[in-house]
């Protein structure tokens, strides 16, 4: 495995990092211009992506969408982010290609927009999980 990583390093006019949408198959000309990843302890992670593709595409086929961002840097391991697109939106439109920035959080930001007040007491770790995941899905 570290052999074929080296061997893809050297290769001149390569992509550092990607975006994989495993269900749209326009994502596969996607191209990854600039990204910023946020990662606090205790709080989803959040990456902002900002893409470009030479057709115009709908927020439909990519927004809710399980996604994958590759990050193969020259000099160390490579990096996955997996989660969600939460936000997809048009930066700019040319003849030649349109910019859209994504928004990819983890899987765990889903469970942000979830209030309970419920009290749960007596319970065993594995019952109030699954208690919590019962309502949250």
């Amino acid at each position: 495995m570290a052999n074929i990583q080296a061997a893809l390093q050297d290769i001149p006019g390569r992509q550092a990092c990607f975006l994989d949408v495993p269900s749209t198959a326009s994502a596969a000309l996607l191209s990854a211009v600039e990204f910023n990843a946020t990662e606090k302890i205790g709080s989803p992670s959040e990456l902002s992506i900002v893409l470009t593709h030479p057709l115009q595409l709908t927020r439909t086929d990519y927004l809710s969408r399980d996604a994958a961002f590759t990050i193969v840097p020259d000099d160390a391991a490579i990096r996955k982010f997996s989660g969600y697109i939460a936000g997809f939106s048009t930066i700019q439109t040319t003849k030649d290609y349109t910019k859209y920035r994504v928004v990819l959080k983890s899987h765990f930001a889903c469970l942000q927009g979830v209030t309970n007040t419920q009290t749960f007491q007596h319970l065993t770790t594995p019952r109030l999980c699954q208690l919590v995941d019962i309502e949250t899905s």
